[in-house]
């Protein structure tokens, strides 16, 4: 989609072909580099499960903005701006600030003097003009000791439900965004300006991530970006894409969990019951209803599964139709001529007596055979 500096391509994979675009960009700067690791392991997770990838969704994952940074472990691009302050915003100002202070030049010559933001800034405006909603996530670090989602132009609910799953601090209300020290020229600025819906994520430090610690960023990009499930407090499962929340998920926790009803196989939705719409959420061995009406516990109820398979087959009142009755046809007994039975593993000789033939008769018979015990 670009080319870095000093000619570095800029590359970004896509998952699906639906209307709702997520993109995932990591390592916009240089020292950054855990960004760009995780961001290529969302990829290969998501890769290794397309069947999770909702149809009207697609998915572009950007791991390294900065290459030309990356390359020597430093946050500016090759031409010593950052491109997290190179955007097109009311507040860009060529001088910036970071960590290390005052930066002369941080902000390049002009908005988008950049290549790597030239270029993407171009691409992000193409994909929203041809999708029904766009959003981008971009990765940053670091941010001891808990991490921190700052909601950009997405905001709630999206970026509050993805800090529960990942377990990270999101600013205090009516803190705003970022605090630490002033920021010019950032993307999601940008964002704000163009209707896109942008957010960023500081990891807690530069390592890379632990496999449990990417999972749980791959559960929150299925579920909450994907499948677009924002509830506070949510539970998502990285084996479906779906969460639970709610009444809904203190049911499940408390009444067996994963052993009894398995994993959740839909976001909880509205369908029709007995003639009533309510909130339902499957699983793979039930259904289970949020009843509003009923006090707790029973205003979360099973679903009544197997009258539904009743009723599609027929049945009224939770009976199946009786029977019809079954046609007898008379056949011949077909009598093998037998010379040998077996008892208790052992074989005896027929001594002048068909088996068949007692099986016919209603007399007793009495038989012997040699060598039996």
């Amino acid at each position: 989609i670009a080319t870095s500096v000093q000619g570095q391509p800029i590359e970004a994979v896509q998952y699906g072909t639906g209307s709702h675009s997520i993109v995932i960009v990591g390592a916009i700067h240089g020292n950054e580099n855990n960004s760009a690791v995780l961001t290529s392991e969302l990829e290969a997770h998501l890769a290794a499960n397309l069947h999770l990838l909702p149809p009207d969704t697609q998915v572009f994952f950007l791991p390294n903005l900065n290459p030309d940074g990356s390359a020597i472990n430093v946050r500016y691009n090759a031409n010593g701006v950052d491109l997290n302050r190179n955007w097109d915003t009311p507040n860009w100002q060529p001088d910036t600030r970071d960590a290390s202070g005052n930066v002369s030049g941080g902000g390049g010559t002009a908005p988008f003097s950049e290549p790597e933001t030239a270029g993407l800034a171009a691409w992000l405006l193409a994909l929203r003009d041809q999708s029904s909603q766009t959003t981008v996530l971009f990765y940053h670090s670091a941010y001891p000791p808990n991490g921190l989602v700052l909601g950009g132009s997405v905001g709630a609910p999206t970026a509050p439900a993805f800090a529960d799953v990942i377990g990270y601090d999101i600013p205090a209300p009516g803190r705003g965004g970022w605090s630490a020290y002033p920021v010019t020229g950032a993307a999601p600025g940008w964002c704000r300006a163009q209707e896109i819906g942008c957010f960023e994520i500081e990891l807690p430090s530069r390592a890379n991530l632990t496999p449990d610690q990417v999972q749980r960023h791959a559960a929150a990009v299925l579920g909450v970006l994907l499948w677009g499930q924002t509830a506070r407090g949510q539970h998502c499962f990285l084996e479906t894409g779906f969460c639970i929340s709610g009444r809904i998920k203190q049911f499940w926790e408390q009444n067996g969990g994963l052993a009894v009803f398995g994993f959740p196989m839909t976001r909880q939705q509205p369908q029709l019951v007995d003639g009533v719409e309510r909130q339902v959420q499957w699983f793979e061995r039930n259904r289970l209803e949020l009843h509003p009406e009923n006090e707790p516990p029973y205003d979360v109820l099973l679903g009544r599964l197997g009258v539904e398979v009743l009723e599609s087959q027929g049945a009224t009142g939770g009976h199946l139709p009786a029977p019809a009755r079954p046609t007898t046809i008379a056949a011949p007994l077909q009598k093998p001529d037998t010379r040998s039975v077996v008892l208790s593993g052992r074989r005896g000789e027929r001594q002048g007596w068909n088996w068949m033939d007692a099986l016919a008769s209603t007399t007793p018979r009495v038989w012997h055979c040699s060598g039996c015990r």
